[in-house]
């Protein structure tokens, strides 16, 4: 009997085939407990991929967005360059603008005496011919209310004389508005500050340019009841021959009413109490001299009764010289 062949250990090794390994064969076995079949490590990749997806298209926006954020920060300072001239401008516009007591104190000088002793002494003054040079300058009438506005904003003291502490002082506080921006001729009355304040600084005079310019508002005072009291009360101090009298000469306190009372719309009787004044049948009754009791009474009186006098009251407290020219209006 033949020797039986040993089987060699390739020949009884069992052929190698592709069948998985138990590790992989549980992970390709479907699971019972998720569904559509997909195991737990194959449903959480899945889920991961919307977020991230959504992290992608959050970055994408930002990066969309930062060129037009880059945008408005250059415009902004584009804005901010742009702005930074006219500041400077403003700046510069008020300096211009500002109260000058050396040119001031010049304008001064041009009118007053040219041996000044010493040019810081308050008592040098501008004399009656230096202010009508003055007047000519500016254009105005010497002997017209204007000029008696101005001697009021400086609180003059005299007649016919300014000093140097009133033209300093005086000048300095005459401040008018200005329009910085808007130039709107004529100037006050089309344009105000209460129009546009944003763009408006106060400026004191100290040239002549400058006071022409505030001649309108001077003359406004006239019209305003109650400037034009202040100013009639000033008035009769600044006409009295000196500080101790307590009267001024009738014939100064006619050319005033005259001249202070001048609007016929608001005070009345100025004309008839004038003819009064001057009737030679009332020469011994009409007054020599006005105080300053009469004087203010007559303000009350012009601008308080009726042109037909039928309001006025005799049993008031009005001077005698008011009662004796309403009798004489009313035997008229």
């Amino acid at each position: 009997m033949p020797p039986r062949k040993r089987k060699t250990a390739e020949a009884t090794a069992p052929p190698q085939t592709n069948a998985p390994t138990p590790a992989s064969t549980a992970s390709s076995t479907p699971s019972s407990n998720h569904p559509n079949g997909m195991d737990r490590r194959s449903a959480r990749s899945t889920a991961e991929k919307p977020a991230a997806s959504a992290s992608s298209i959050a970055k994408s926006t930002s990066s969309a967005a930062a060129p037009a954020t880059k945008r408005s920060r250059t415009s902004k300072l584009s804005t901010s360059i742009a702005a930074a001239p006219a500041k400077s401008t403003s700046r510069s516009t008020k300096s211009a603008h500002a109260f000058s007591a050396h040119a001031c104190e010049s304008w001064f000088k041009s009118y007053s005496s040219d041996s000044i002793p010493n040019s810081n002494d308050e008592t040098v003054e501008m004399d009656i011919e230096a202010i009508e040079r003055f007047c000519n300058d500016i254009a105005v009438d010497v002997s017209g209310p204007i000029v008696l506005a101005i001697a009021y904003k400086l609180s003059a003291a005299r007649m016919g004389v300014f000093s140097r502490a009133e033209w300093m002082n005086g000048m300095q506080l005459l401040e008018y508005d200005a329009l910085l921006l808007f130039q709107c001729p004529p100037f006050p009355p089309m344009c105000s500050a209460s129009h546009a304040p944003e763009h408006t600084q106060k400026i004191s005079v100290d040239s002549t340019a400058k006071l022409q310019q505030k001649l309108p508002i001077l003359e406004s005072i006239f019209h305003d009841t109650a400037q034009v009291k202040d100013l009639y009360k000033w008035a009769f101090a600044f006409a009295k021959e000196s500080p101790e009298k307590k009267y001024i000469e009738v014939e100064m306190a006619k050319g005033l009413w005259t001249l202070i009372l001048s609007n016929k719309s608001m005070f009345r009787h100025v004309d008839q109490f004038m003819e009064y004044l001057n009737d030679p049948d009332e020469e011994s009754t009409a007054p020599k001299v006005i105080n300053k009791d009469q004087w203010m009474s007559f303000f009350d009186f012009s601008s308080s009764v009726g042109e037909d006098l039928s309001n006025y009251d005799e049993s008031s407290a009005w001077p005698v010289m008011l009662d004796e020219f309403v009798g004489w209006c009313r035997s008229k």
